[in-house]
């Protein structure tokens, strides 16, 4: 039986074509996200069984991670795991473990990458830094390099030791679009919801809850969009783990946010968002999708800015004002 620890919403359509292109075999997949466990519970494929394992813990938990790493021992010899596949390069927390845990009993583990290298600067060696270092190897065995998004949010990256120590094998995953869209019309289906193509997508939230743009700034500018497009011309998708939408925002006609977006792509051709990953993804089918980069006065130019890198190599569009937004969607 193969494993797949599912813990980042950018995988769900790589374990959702997984499991569905391989009828014959039993999957056995982990998440410790909620909007990804309500998800795969909703389309409730035949030969996946779902589990959901929390991932990160307090320092002092230590009875609690105990218990957990019990519990998946306990899976993983029962059911007889040979094949574990990860998505993550970076946090983890626990599932990291379980893929130090599989490596020595044999398991082989297999890394789809489905975002591209983390490039940011090291963090420097400050308390928080060596705090995370030690959390990460003492409670999850794990190597990590810190490295330090800006505005000093640090991100515990997985060090290339880890991966030596573990023999990850890197392989590349082709997604079945065919697949993918099969199983977003189950899921609006089974959801009662009916789309029509020509609305307009907003991706909203985690913007104001990562302190990336001020409040006012924010909730002005997002709303001189929604009245010039129109409110019944745009449909809304907040972020599966960040709900901070101003007033003009919670007016829209939402879909379930735990639907991921790469599912309901095709029903839309205009995705605007600030920095989320849906734009790549959109770009890549040819859609139209507008970064708000450049529009929102950031708080911190450097942290701002590095998402430029980001998003190099994709057709994304990074207009200034409402007047270029006006003619992109023309």
């Amino acid at each position: 039986m193969q494993l797949i620890l599912c813990n980042t919403n950018l995988a769900v359509t790589t374990v959702v074509c997984q499991i569905v292109r391989n009828p014959e075999k039993q999957f056995i997949v982990f998440t410790d996200t909620r909007n990804i466990y309500k998800f795969l519970s909703l389309i409730n494929l035949p030969n996946m069984e779902l589990y959901f394992i929390i991932s990160n813990f307090r320092y002092f938990a230590i009875w609690q991670i105990w218990q957990t790493k019990r519990l998946i021992k306990h899976i993983v010899a029962r059911k007889n795991i040979t094949t574990v596949y990860c998505f993550h390069q970076a946090f983890g927390g626990l599932y990291n473990w379980i893929i130090n845990h599989c490596h020595k009993i044999g398991c082989q583990v297999i890394y789809f990458r489905v975002l591209n290298r983390l490039e940011l600067p090291k963090a420097k060696n400050d308390f928080n830094a060596i705090k995370i270092k030690i959390q990460y190897k003492f409670l999850f065995s794990t190597d990590i390099d810190v490295l330090d998004r800006g505005n000093k949010v640090y991100i515990p990256k997985l060090s290339d030791t880890f991966y030596r120590k573990n023999e990850i094998k890197e392989e590349k995953y082709i997604v079945d679009e065919n697949i993918i869209n099969h199983i977003g019309q189950l899921a609006l289906t089974k959801l009662r919801i009916n789309l029509s193509k020509g609305d307009i997508l907003l991706l909203t939230g985690s913007v104001l809850a990562t302190n990336q743009v001020a409040t006012e700034e924010y909730t002005k500018k997002i709303k001189i969009i929604i009245n010039t497009i129109g409110l019944n011309h745009i449909i809304a998708k907040c972020h599966p783990r960040f709900n901070d939408e101003i007033e003009e925002e919670k007016k829209l006609f939402h879909l379930p946010s735990f639907i991921p977006m790469e599912f309901l792509m095709n029903h839309f051709n205009t995705f605007i968002g600030y920095n989320s990953s849906v734009l790549i993804e959109a770009a890549n089918n040819n859609k139209t999708a507008i970064s708000l980069l450049l529009y929102l006065m950031p708080i911190n130019n450097t942290r701002r800015n590095r998402w430029f890198s980001y998003f190099k190599d994709n057709h994304i569009l990074f207009p200034k004002n409402i007047a270029e937004i006006k003619k992109l969607i023309s």
